[in-house]
């Protein structure tokens, strides 16, 4: 039995009590009974309305438990981002130049980024400075920053440079911009990218 079965047992020899009647045999309690003084029929009713209002909290407690089950979000952690060769395979080429950044949206759109984490630009970068498509250099802006820029080996996979003005600070910058062919080289070595970096 449990404690919701008891209170409401409890609640209902009290009322019997309260009522003049022994709540295991039934026989009527004599008016000059303990039971049957003034002082403690007040304190039956009042143990009642206590028993009522726990039943009732237990009744919200458990009501905002089922709603809080719910509406619980279990959030896992994600796997390191991994491509398979299919998922390569559809990988869509801008037929314009873009950026790093630009062409991992595409490479992203491809992946369930739900599960998985996303490819970072860094992560190309990286591995294009490693094979030699980029260089480094510290340049001086607003704020001193190292830029990449691209080798000739990289010029001739497709890898441009174009200068570009910063709307909010009126710099001239240089933008590295994937052509096509880069994209497509980066395509064919993404397995090696992803193992490496």
């Amino acid at each position: 039995m449990d404690n919701t079965e008891l209170i409401e047992r409890a609640k209902m020899y009290l009322k019997l009590l309260s009522d003049g009647v022994h709540p295991i045999t039934g026989a009527e309690i004599p008016n000059d009974s303990v039971f049957m003084d003034e002082k403690v029929l007040k304190c039956f009713d009042f143990i009642t309305d206590i028993l009522d209002e726990y039943v009732d909290l237990k009744k919200k407690v458990k009501k905002l438990e089922a709603e809080k089950d719910k509406n619980t979000v279990v959030l896992y952690k994600k796997q390191e981002f991994n491509i398979t060769r299919e998922q390569i395979d559809s990988i869509k080429l801008s037929k314009e130049p873009v950026t790093v950044l630009s062409f991992m949206k595409n490479i992203n759109a491809v992946i369930d980024s739900d599960t998985t984490e996303k490819l970072s630009s860094t992560r190309i970068n990286e591995w294009l400075t490693d094979k030699g498509f980029f260089e480094t250099k510290k340049v001086q802006t607003v704020v001193n920053k190292t830029v990449f820029t691209p080798s000739k080996l990289a010029n001739k996979i497709g890898i441009t440079c174009e200068e570009t003005v910063d709307k909010k600070t009126g710099e001239i910058k240089s933008q590295i911009k994937l052509e096509p062919s880069a994209q497509l080289f980066i395509i064919e070595n993404l397995e090696e990218i992803v193992s490496s970096t």
